[in-house]
Order: C-alpha cells, then structure tokens, then sequence
C-alpha cells in the first residue's frame, strides 16, 4: 500500500506547522524532496484512554436524541506525537483524538493544563488536537446548549475523559521524546471509500470531477517514525468518514480509524498500553479531506 518514502526536513516542519497550522501545515509537508531516504529529529510518542460514559450518553455525530450510549465496542483513545530539532527547540505537538469533534471547550483546557505542567512549552501556537470524527461516541462536550442539545446537555464525566486522556497522551510524549528517523510513505486507496452524494458530486464542475475521477480521494500519507532501524509510530492521513457504524448503534465506538490503530498496535504488533509499559509503537489514523467520503 505505501511506497516512495521522502525525507522531510526538520525546519520545514517545525516551521511550516508553526506557520501554517495544524493537519493543513503537516499535510503540505508530505511530498517528497528526496525519494528513499529519512531525517534525523526527535520525536515523542504516547497514547491516552479518553473513553467517555458508556452509559446513558447522548453521542455526537448523527445528532439523533434517541442514540443514548448502552455499552462498549472499542475504547476511545488519544495518540500523540511530539516534534522537535533538539531536546531544548521548541516543539510542535500533534494529537489524534477518536471523537466526533474536537471543540474549544477541550482545546481551552487541554491547553490550560499543559501549561499548569509545562509552562510555556505547549500553547496555541504549537499544539494541533485533531478528531478522527467518530460519530459513535459520547458527546455532550461543547458546553454550548444549541450544540449539546442532541446529547441531552452537557456532560461533565465524558468532557473530564476526554481533556485526561489527551493531556496523559501528550505527557507520555513529552517524556518519551528521542532521537529518530522521520520518513514519509504515500500511497493510494481505491476500494476504502465510497462518494455517498454522487447527484450532488457530478453538479460540481468538470475540473472538480476531473481532481477525483472515482468521487474520493484515495490519497494515504503517512509519518513513519523509527528508532535504530524499528518502526516505533505512524501517523497517517486519510480522508474517510468514521461512519461505519450507523445512528442506529448504541454501543459506543471509535469506528473504523480506532479500529485500524487499534488492530495494529493490539492485534499486529501484540501490545496493550494499559499494562503499565511503553508502547513500542503509536499508530494514529488521523482525519483529511472525508467531505462526502464514508
């Protein structure tokens, strides 16, 4: 599935994530200078449960009153990764959240609480959490009546997982941070996505069509990180709604980009972070372009 590793340089990175922004500022950074080689950085890896109330939850996604939490499917989970020139330049934190939506309710206080524990090192300008956009999961996050209304309100123990479980997954990468090799694989994904509004697709103009012939964009990048020659994290891009499970499942999930980290991490490389050891490998399957994807 992936070829052509590229190298990336480390101040483009850095710079140009600052400069730019988040998911866009790493997506621009993706094709390649130089094929088959890797850079030297340092990175940091970590993970976090951020599961919300299984339990009589309303969950963002499909805003249906009646799609009330009853039991769990996979555990949600927050992946981070921290990128930096050395241990002392400053960093650029990237975080891959399996919920519906990430709002500033959560970015406020993830942010408060990074700086209560690392002072001025992570703050607006370096830090990008992202959502898989699940929509099974427990919502009612936002703190905004009109928005938690399909949630039933506000929902204080979900929110508290939620911001807990990204703040452990980025101490986790603070600490875990390390001299790596950071390379790039892209690939393509014909068979993994289907245009769901064709009608409304074919009234786009034919220089629109002609971008994504199929109605998807079938482009997979990924950040392949290693450590002495060992596959250590991914983070990968691909444009698809987690939509796999319909409105009318009850049981909360992280859908099919959790369910792709999860396989990976539990079912290939056969570990569970929750044993109380370093990860040897963090795979997060970040969110692009879904639009009409599912």
């Amino acid at each position: 599935m992936y070829d052509n590793l590229t190298t990336v340089s480390r101040r483009t990175v850095l710079g140009g994530a600052a400069a730019l922004g988040g998911v866009a500022a790493l997506q621009s950074l993706l094709p390649a200078v130089a094929s088959g080689q890797s850079t030297a950085m340092y990175v940091g890896r970590g993970i976090g449960d951020m599961t919300g109330e299984p339990l009589g939850a309303g969950m963002n996604g499909y805003a249906d009153t009646e799609q009330q939490s009853v039991g769990l499917h996979l555990r949600q989970r927050a992946r981070a990764f921290v990128f930096a020139d050395s241990p002392s330049s400053p960093r650029f934190l990237h975080v891959t959240a399996e919920i519906g939506l990430v709002f500033q309710s959560i970015q406020q206080e993830v942010l408060r609480r990074l700086a209560a524990e690392f002072g001025d090192t992570y703050h607006e300008g370096n830090v990008v959490i992202t959502a898989t956009h699940t929509h099974v999961a427990p919502g009612g996050t936002s703190g905004h009546p009109m928005v938690d209304l399909s949630m039933l309100g506000f929902r204080p123990v979900t929110f508290e997982a939620n911001v807990a479980g990204i703040v452990d997954a980025a101490r986790m990468a603070h600490h875990d941070l390390a001299p790596s090799s950071v390379g790039v694989t892209n690939g393509a994904l014909h068979d993994a996505g289907v245009q769901r509004s064709r009608g409304s697709f074919d009234r786009d103009t034919p220089e629109e069509r002609a971008q994504f012939p199929a109605g998807i964009d079938p482009r997979s990048q990924s950040l392949q990180i290693t450590r002495e020659g060992r596959l250590v994290g991914v983070l990968n891009w691909f444009g698809v709604h987690a939509t796999s499970m319909t409105s009318h499942n009850t049981i909360a999930s992280s859908d099919n980009k959790g369910f792709a980290a999860w396989h990976w991490e539990r079912e290939v490389a056969g570990q569970d972070y929750l044993d109380g050891r370093t990860p040897e490998l963090v795979t997060a399957f970040a969110q692009t372009n879904p639009g009409d994807v599912s």
